[in-house]
């Protein structure tokens, strides 16, 4: 009898840890969407000049071709992105993530 309510307590003990793991990763990823949300809205705002020909650095037939539809939206960034097919708008979306640094930080 001990045995088996040492398994059920157990059993308990790591639904419990489950819980609080995927209570952690929920947050993580909140605070991650917040991040990369305030990210987003200040590089639309003040972007860099450049951004198109540094996101498609290794393309630049593809580079000029985006350039011009940028500038034919007047530089909205928004409208380019709706306009943009799923590969190159989460290739924009990883290079702001991972060049764009002059956001507003949300923290500290």
């Amino acid at each position: 009898m001990r045995f088996i309510l040492s398994l059920i307590w157990i059993k308990r003990e790591q639904k419990v840890n489950k819980t609080k793991i995927l209570n952690n990763m929920e947050d993580c990823r909140y605070l991650n969407d917040k991040y990369a949300i305030n990210k987003w809205i200040f590089f639309t705002f003040n972007y860099p000049y450049d951004f198109i020909e540094c996101c498609w650095s290794d393309a630049p037939v593809t580079a000029s071709h985006i350039r011009e539809k940028f500038n034919s939206y007047g530089g909205d960034v928004n409208r380019l992105y709706c306009e943009l097919d799923k590969a190159n708008s989460d290739k924009l979306l990883e290079w702001v993530l991972d060049n764009y640094n002059s956001e507003r930080k949300l923290y500290g």
